[in-house]
């Protein structure tokens, strides 16, 4: 849909999705028709491609568009992952349940699914997550 005047809706995937996320010249998204794998589309909508063939609850991407984190929810051996887009390679950070992943500055950000911890890390790395403790202001 044009944002500026609200004309010319355009379908660029059949697919039932959810949570898009549009990044330099790709919209990517979980395809819940597709167990619940990670897709991306052209702006265009042409040239759909998997990236991630696990099932995925959440995932976000680097601003850059060169690091994509997610968590694959499999019930047998739930994780969240980095995967360099420019190499292909996948690296494990943490196995369990995760959530809510956020990239702010040069840091990702993610709560463990108890919510009794937040994560972060700097983009790109796949060591030396620390746990967030921002100090409380009076």
């Amino acid at each position: 849909m044009n944002l500026n005047d609200g004309s010319t809706n355009t379908l660029y995937s059949d697919e039932n999705t959810y949570a898009p996320v549009v990044n330099g010249e790709f919209i990517y998204f979980i395809s819940i028709s597709d167990n619940y794998s990670i897709k991306r589309i052209h702006l265009d909508g042409s040239n759909p491609e998997t990236i991630i063939n696990d099932s995925c609850s959440t995932f976000n991407i680097s601003p850059d568009g060169k690091y994509l984190y997610y968590q694959v929810d499999d019930t047998i051996s739930n994780r969240i992952c980095i995967m360099n887009l420019e190499t292909g390679e996948v690296t494990t950070l943490l196995d369990g349940d995760y959530k809510e992943i956020h990239i702010a500055g040069n840091n990702v950000y993610f709560s463990d699914f108890n919510e009794s911890k937040t994560y972060y890390l700097p983009i790109g790395a796949t060591n030396g997550i620390s746990t967030f403790n921002p100090p409380v202001l009076k």
